[in-house]
């Protein structure tokens, strides 16, 4: 199973995406949710998920900001 994080501050928005197909039936496997992309690093660091969606414009921390800290950290900052 490919391990799923969910991250968009409206609750309603994830949890339509959480029911929009069978993921488990395509393989996917929807470890958790979360408003915005700070909580999404911390949730990454302890979860370690495999395909992040996220949407672009959140409090906080947007989703432009927490894919380049994705590519950073997975890269391992040689940017």
């Amino acid at each position: 199973m490919i391990k799923v994080l969910i991250v968009d501050d409206d609750y309603l928005v994830r949890m339509y995406l959480r029911q929009l197909i069978n993921w488990e039936k395509k393989g996917f496997e929807i470890i958790g949710d979360v408003c915005n992309g700070a909580e999404a690093i911390e949730f990454m660091n302890a979860w370690m998920p495999q395909l992040v969606i996220t949407d672009i414009s959140m409090p906080v921390m947007d989703g432009i900001e927490l894919i380049r800290r994705i590519i950073e950290e997975s890269l391992g900052d040689n940017s």
